[in-house]
């Protein structure tokens, strides 16, 4: 399959994304997503500056997606790509350094923000392409991440992973009609508690719950 071929298929996923967006259906994007991984890995030229910015492009789009469909470490490792291939252009073209060091910058921002303190070996090429600049990024970022309020650990085993689209579809089919309710959140939480825990057995706690146990 040549490039063009690609980026069309990856266009034509991205769309049926958006679809399944706008109609409240995140619950169907993470196959899609997956497949749109699968061909950005193939875009593959360290030479052709162009190419690696359209791979940037794709895997940012991955890092925002998965995240909102609850698989942070994928969206983790599309994190790391920007940052390597970001890196990359850096260091192969002067002309588009400073546009780059910009991507590079906000894709520093969010590893912290998904990682946290375990991000210790970004340290050495902070300080070689934002010198004290990223050291300030790193702490200000890091300051962020301690403060921030924090999810339910459980959202990341594979337990929670294997089954959160069925409970989201669930979620989705039974509270509908229900989107404008004032209390809509509250009832969105609470139901999805009690489908994990008497569906599948899993103990899920909401962020407010969660960071009030915290305190």
């Amino acid at each position: 399959m040549d490039y063009e071929e690609i980026l069309n298929q990856i266009l034509e996923l991205r769309d049926a994304v958006y679809v399944n967006i706008d109609n409240d259906q995140i619950f169907k994007i993470k196959p899609q997503l997956d497949q749109i991984r699968q061909l950005a890995d193939n875009i593959y030229d360290e030479e052709d500056t162009r190419k690696i910015i359209d791979r940037i492009s794709v895997y940012e789009f991955l890092m925002d997606l998965y995240a909102r469909c609850g698989r942070l470490r994928l969206s983790n490792e599309c994190c790391r790509m920007c940052i390597e291939l970001a890196r990359k252009i850096m260091d192969q073209d002067s002309r588009v350094y400073e546009p780059v060091r910009d991507y590079y910058r906000t894709y520093i921002a969010n590893r912290y923000l998904l990682d946290g303190d375990e991000s210790e070996d970004l340290d050495d090429e902070l300080y070689q392409y934002l010198d004290q600049e990223g050291l300030d990024l790193k702490e200000m970022t890091l300051e962020y991440f301690r403060t921030a309020p924090k999810f339910d650990p459980v959202e990341d085993s594979e337990e929670y992973l294997n089954v959160i689209d069925e409970v989201e579809e669930k979620l989705f089919d039974a509270l509908e009609e229900q989107k404008e309710d004032e209390d809509y959140p509250q009832k969105y939480r609470q139901l999805k508690k009690k489908i994990l825990k008497e569906d599948y057995n899993i103990d899920w706690m909401d962020p407010e719950e969660y960071n009030r146990e915290r305190e």
